[in-house]
């Protein structure tokens, strides 16, 4: 799978998207079947759905993409040679498998534009507030995060922006 887009921002801040998603995959159509002496090499080919579409949004808003449909139906007959094909009781001696396989894709997408802050203390980590929970935590109430200790008066916060010349957190393999 590939997606691609490549926005613009328009004067009154809405944002123009293009957007061109591609699904491949392998298939014996179309395949290619290499032999030499006894060996045997098939090599695949590829199907490729794709399609490119281009839309204006605002900043926040939702715009769903879908019709990239694929439907695979396989049928197999198998039995026993000659007694699967004597009238009525042939039945008992074969095996019909029909197999159908529907997919659709469908994708989202939700820009934003993003404007800078004057205040570095208002910037947040994505997980900066995680907490590994303990194993009664986990196991007993099923929690994913824990229970953050409350933070002491005395603690002062950790600085999102490092001071100049230091790197934040505990940095490894620093050569100076």
């Amino acid at each position: 799978m590939n997606l691609s887009f490549q926005p613009t921002v328009l004067a009154d801040g809405k944002i123009n998207l293009k957007v061109s998603p591609e699904v491949s995959q392998l298939t014996d159509q179309g395949s290619v079947r290499v032999s030499a002496g006894n060996l045997a090499i098939v090599i695949p080919a590829l199907t490729v759905r794709r399609a490119d579409t281009m839309v204006e949004l605002g900043s926040g808003q939702s715009f769903a993409i879908a019709g990239l449909l694929q439907d695979n139906v396989t049928q197999s007959d198998s039995g026993v040679p000659f007694a699967g094909e004597v009238p009525v009781l042939g039945a008992l001696f074969r095996s019909d498998d029909f197999r159908r396989n529907q997919t659709e894709l469908v994708i989202v997408v939700t820009p934003y534009i993003v404007r800078p802050v004057n205040d570095p203390a208002q910037l947040r980590v994505a997980g900066e507030n995680y907490t590994v929970p303990n194993d009664r935590e986990r196991l007993l109430q099923l929690r994913q995060n824990g229970q953050a200790p409350a933070p002491s008066p005395a603690a002062p916060m950790p600085a999102l922006v490092p001071a100049p010349g230091r790197v934040p957190g505990r940095p490894g393999f620093i050569m100076q």
